[in-house]
């Protein structure tokens, strides 16, 4: 085999190895982490402790349609689970996220204070 077909196949196994990265990421696992990250930059801010829980749950949601699409599940499940019971907002969250197919899921701040971010 000559150095130019090595080279080849070289470049085709990297791109293999990349594609089976890339499918290895789920959109999920990455708008999940995307909220999760938006969590903590929310209980980052200077103000949070001044503001209600529907300015909190406002100021996460218009962050992360900053990156995510509106149709998005992980948008849509804070979305929606912003109107349950406070006490029960992460658990229902994580359940959310583990019932895309993701084998786990966490976000630390979001289980410290969902209870004090929410449409109610």
């Amino acid at each position: 085999m000559g150095s130019s077909q090595k080279l080849n196949v070289a470049r085709s196994f990297t791109q293999i190895v990349m594609l089976i990265q890339l499918s290895a990421c789920s959109p999920q696992s990455t708008s999940f982490k995307t909220v999760c990250s938006n969590f903590d930059e929310l209980l980052g801010l200077n103000n949070y402790s001044q503001m209600t829980s529907i300015e909190r749950n406002t100021w996460l949601l218009n962050k992360s349609l900053e990156t995510l699409p509106t149709n998005d599940m992980a948008l849509q499940a804070w979305n929606a689970i912003a109107n349950a019971t406070a006490s029960e907002r992460y658990e229902l969250y994580r359940d959310a996220a583990l019932s895309t197919g993701l084998k786990s899921w966490n976000c630390e701040s979001m289980e410290l204070a969902a209870y004090e971010v929410g449409a109610n």
